[in-house]
């Protein structure tokens, strides 16, 4: 949800996965995209004015961004590879995404234009879920680098990493709340994950 009280959400209601747009209510329900592969993953920009998304298959999938009225569709990844998780940074100028580009599954950033391509996380293993903190000072991601699934965190001028839980908490899924004083996320036990 965002500003306005609008819900981003995809659904397969008129035959492929599209991206719609509806009121909190869930009334006034509108179709965004057309014509595109399958999409997921919405993301919503800082000023409620746009969405960046991913549209594709598993294996082949870019990243768009489109205006909140369905114009402006604008695809700023182009290659071969599976590009998923948009995140945008506070500041409207910058997405971070995961990306297997390299070989596996790593964080990399980006200027809306698709220029600036970055890595800023390489590592074996799955980086993904990335998540710009609300001050633009740091990216919060998954990782099983360890073998296990934990939360870091990546400067986004720097690429220094940090991990944001004490050992031996593992978690998936990480949120900032809006002041960026916390962190929601997803515990990892041997029978599952709850959340936090």
């Amino acid at each position: 949800m965002h500003a306005g009280g609008l819900i981003a959400f995809v659904s397969d209601r008129e035959g492929a996965e599209a991206l719609y747009l509806m009121q909190a209510d869930g009334s006034n329900v509108r179709r965004l995209t057309e014509e595109l592969p399958p999409v997921s993953h919405p993301a919503w920009s800082a000023d409620g004015r746009r969405l960046a998304f991913n549209a594709g298959s598993p294996t082949a999938s870019d990243i768009y961004l489109i205006s909140l009225d369905g114009t402006g569709l604008t695809q700023i990844t182009r290659d071969a590879a599976a590009n998923f998780y948009p995140s945008w940074s506070p500041d409207g100028r910058r997405l971070a995404f995961s990306s297997n580009r390299d070989g596996d599954w790593d964080i990399f950033v980006l200027d809306v234009d698709g220029s600036n391509v970055r890595q800023l996380v390489n590592s074996p293993g799955l980086d993904d879920k990335p998540q710009w903190s609300p001050d633009g000072s740091r990216i919060g991601f998954a990782t099983t680098r360890s073998g296990a699934p934990e939360l870091r965190a990546v400067d986004p001028d720097t690429g220094v990493e940090q991990p944001l839980l004490p050992q031996p908490l593992r978690g998936i899924n990480p949120a900032w709340t809006s002041d960026g004083s916390q962190l929601a996320y997803n515990v990892v036990t041997p029978a599952g994950s709850t959340s936090r």
